[in-house]
């Protein structure tokens, strides 16, 4: 059960992202994000 929730909720995350790029295709949107996942 714990595995199968990380993993959705993954999916979800992913998700969220994937639609806020494509809602905001800014690259003063995108910077922000990838930079803070990067580092």
């Amino acid at each position: 059960w714990a595995v199968a929730a990380t993993t959705v909720a993954s999916w979800a995350g992913y998700g969220i992202l994937y639609m806020r790029s494509q809602a905001a295709p800014t690259s003063g949107m995108q910077e922000p994000f990838s930079r803070s996942k990067l580092s």
